[in-house]
């Protein structure tokens, strides 16, 4: 452990409540709080509870109804509140800070923000797929291939109502999501390896057996600043925040990252086009990102700006909508340092303490 924090600089770690190979149960999740607070890195957490996950999974599977829209409806979003609600007890048993990767539902936006407000320290983060898609996505009705639906497979899935998204939105506004994210797992739609690996061994292409993930990494800013800043969803201020300052904060890299300060910051910056001065292409295609994923849940979705510069360390690595090949390879590797956010609040709900406080 001394050599992943001190040597290579990983000062986070990432627990999961569901996925058979990966869930944990509780007692071993107070274990990795209680070693996450002794050695001060970051704790995250994908709370989805897994037990009734399986259950639905089976359920669902005895009435015929594998086809990818299920994926959705195994995982309703009661099921993420009630992971997430446990986790914050589990937390705050600890007095060990939490950071709830990718939050879609409503029940766990309350929660956490319920958590917050009684002061622990407790932080999330959303992405785009949980203010823009939603679970008919997954039906792809306009398709003559059901299949089509396991591009938008991930977890948790997207939510089946405005109302779940634009609980998200608020969440954004109003600070109770930390950081913005992207989830990126460029899982391939085309590939036997790949999402159709649920066909694999008499499957029949089940959703149980569809990779879970969705490409978004080239796609997440643009999509915020459009539907979030632009569209008054936002503030431009709330945009910096969660997608620059914060993140840099919560994983030990500020001030090298998430500012512009002379002589502490590497001069990461994006810059914009002016409003109504973007002339690229009007709408997300596949073919124009510099991913290697052969499929973007986000094809055809509107855009009105893109960065039109990207800088790293003062030098300029993507202009106008092309990589500037010269420039590839002037990033290095970051050595993040423990957070400056996530720290214990040395409040306790028994009397109870680690041993090594004693």
């Amino acid at each position: 452990m001394h050599n992943l924090i001190e040597e290579a600089g990983c000062t986070s770690v990432k627990m999961f409540m569901t996925y058979p190979k990966l869930q944990m149960k509780d007692y071993d999740l107070m274990t990795g709080l209680y070693a996450a607070r002794k050695t001060g890195i970051t704790a995250m957490m994908h709370a989805e509870n897994g037990d009734m996950i399986a259950w639905m999974i089976d359920a669902l599977e005895e009435q015929g109804k594998t086809d990818p829209y299920f994926h959705a409806v195994s995982r309703p979003s009661l099921i993420e509140g009630e992971a997430t609600n446990r986790a914050i007890v589990l937390s705050e048993t600890m007095d060990s800070p939490l950071l709830f990767v990718h939050v879609s539902s409503p029940e766990a936006t309350k929660v956490i923000r319920k958590a917050q407000t009684r002061g622990l320290k407790i932080f999330a983060e959303t992405c785009p797929q949980y203010v823009l898609l939603k679970s008919d996505d997954l039906k792809q009705l306009h398709h003559h291939d059901p299949f089509e639906g396991a591009k938008f497979v991930c977890s948790p899935p997207p939510r089946p109502n405005e109302q779940d998204l634009e609980a998200i939105w608020q969440g954004i506004s109003n600070g109770t999501f930390t950081v913005m994210g992207s989830d990126h797992c460029p899982i391939l739609y085309n590939s036997e390896d790949g999402k159709r690996i649920a066909f694999k061994n008499g499957r029949e292409g089940a959703f149980k057996w569809i990779p879970n993930g969705c490409p978004g990494v080239a796609t997440r800013m643009p999509l915020l600043y459009d539907y979030g800043v632009m569209r008054k969803k936002i503030s431009i201020q709330k945009f910096v925040e969660t997608h620059c300052t914060n993140p840099a904060k919560v994983y030990g890299m500020y001030p090298q990252k998430g500012s512009i300060l002379p002589g502490m910051s590497d001069a990461d910056i994006v810059i914009w086009y002016p409003d109504g001065k973007y002339d690229g292409p009007k709408t997300i295609k596949n073919e124009n990102l510099y991913d290697a994923c052969d499929y973007t849940p986000f094809e055809n979705y509107e855009i009105n700006n893109w960065p039109r510069y990207t800088f790293v360390k003062g030098k300029i690595v993507f202009k106008e909508g092309k990589i500037v090949e010269e420039a590839c390879g002037v990033g290095s590797y970051v050595k993040r340092k423990r957070s400056t956010m996530c720290t214990p609040n040395d409040k306790w709900v028994s009397e109870w303490r680690p041993s090594y406080l004693s």
